[in-house]
């Protein structure tokens, strides 16, 4: 089957997700090295980064390609890194899982909605966290167009690009909690409305598959069936792993 053709952001803004096939950083200097990578590509004015997160093993970016195609802007950066890891640790091949992912992001509430993210993601790390926007000065703030609270903001709307195979139970329900204010533990503890209602904000917006929020919320398939109208039926869609 023919990959499927990336999606082109009007504004050549992305939120892009690179994964590791294992451990992306091993060390301290792993985290500083990629650091260094970015910020020379900064430098040479090849890209602007407007916000980002280094984890064990993904990268959340958001960054202008300033017209360029974004497999074009990101590639440099992720060639030279795999070489600096693997001169590093004596290794050889793949570093990255398949190609990287990437959203747009086409307008002023989506730019909001994905720095505050990528901030969240970081402070569920540690506030303090050193290799993240919120707390380095390598991103161009004034390129956002935001004003430095929105830039630190931390409340989640969305959900971005996320595989939820590379996240605990701990970690998804936090998410959850914070985008509808319940924890998957305490969901069959409410009304069957109010179920409903969460289930189908869950589900309509995708950021988790269908079996794995029957998963999460301790619930079967039949929460669906008892919340349907004598005569409504459930639209079949294609389901995304996909949890942001």
């Amino acid at each position: 089957m023919a990959r499927q053709k990336r999606l082109v952001s009007s504004t050549g803004r992305y939120h892009v997700l690179l994964r590791g096939m294992n451990v992306l950083f091993k060390t301290e200097e792993d985290f500083d090295a990629f650091t260094g990578i970015l910020q020379k590509y900064l430098q040479e004015g090849n890209i602007k980064l407007l916000a980002y997160v280094l984890l064990d093993n993904r990268v959340h970016l958001i960054v202008d390609t300033k017209g360029a195609e974004i497999g074009t802007a990101l590639k440099p950066i992720c060639t030279s890194y795999a070489r600096c890891y693997n001169r590093a640790h004596g290794g050889s091949g793949k570093l990255f899982y398949d190609r990287f992912k990437s959203e747009p992001i086409d307008t002023e509430d989506r730019l909001l909605s994905s720095v505050a993210f990528v901030n969240f993601i970081a402070a569920n790390r540690d506030e303090h966290y050193k290799y993240c926007s919120m707390n380095s000065n390598i991103c161009d703030i004034a390129g956002t167009g935001l004003t430095e609270q929105e830039f630190r903001n931390k409340k989640i709307t969305d959900m971005y690009i996320e595989d939820y195979d590379c996240l605990s139970e701990k970690d998804l329900g936090r998410f959850i909690y914070e985008l509808c204010g319940i924890f998957p533990k305490d969901f069959k503890s409410l009304s069957v409305p109010d179920q409903k209602s969460i289930f189908e904000m869950l589900a309509h917006k995708r950021w988790i598959s269908k079996s794995k929020l029957y998963e999460l919320l301790g619930v079967g398939r039949t929460i669906q069936r008892k919340t349907e109208q004598p005569g409504e039926s459930v639209p079949k869609k294609d389901l995304s792993v996909w949890l942001l």
